[in-house]
């Protein structure tokens, strides 16, 4: 996509604050009524994104056959979790399908024994 002034919104559902699966309501962010997400963190950045197709006549590709929660309900969120763990010097999360993880190494702060390093 190529878009000189765009901006990237980012939402972060606060799962622990609810008992059970939420669903988002852009319209009313503040009310856990009828099983809504009420406790959410926006983040908003201006960016210019490089591509080569202009932003009116990008299209989004279908998701991905192998992506494990794909049936899932949209709008619908839940809690988490998973189980880090570090193979070879690699941290990982244990119970996601591997070709959905990205290797953090050193450029996440991580030092060889799973320590996170002091900021330069």
């Amino acid at each position: 996509i190529d878009c000189e002034r765009c901006t990237l919104q980012l939402i972060q559902f606060m799962t622990d604050k609810v008992n059970g699966p939420c669903i988002f309501n852009p319209e009313d962010t503040q009310s856990f009524q009828n099983g809504q997400c009420g406790s959410n963190y926006f983040s908003c950045a201006d960016v210019t994104i490089t591509g080569s197709v202009p932003k009116d006549q990008f299209t989004c590709p279908p998701q991905s056959e192998a992506w494990p929660n794909r049936n899932l309900q949209p709008q619908l969120y839940d809690k988490e979790f998973g189980t880090w763990s570090q193979v070879n010097g690699i941290r990982t999360i244990t119970g996601v399908d591997q070709r959905f993880v990205t290797p953090a190494g050193t450029c996440a702060g991580l030092l060889d024994d799973g320590d996170v390093a002091d900021p330069p």
